[in-house]
């Protein structure tokens, strides 16, 4: 089971149902409202840690 589920998240950039990178982008794109897009690079304890407060 841990198998097919890490085979499953590490599909998430090429596949193409509800769970995938594609949709999530298309929700986010779609989201006319303030919205924040920060990259991997981006996030660091101090980084969230300023957004959270």
């Amino acid at each position: 089971m841990l198998q097919c589920l890490q085979e499953w998240v590490a599909d998430y950039y090429t596949r193409d149902d509800a769970w995938s990178y594609s949709a999530h982008r298309k929700l986010f794109d779609c989201h006319d409202g303030e919205k924040l897009e920060l990259s991997s690079s981006q996030l660091d304890a101090s980084t969230l840690a300023e957004l959270l407060d």
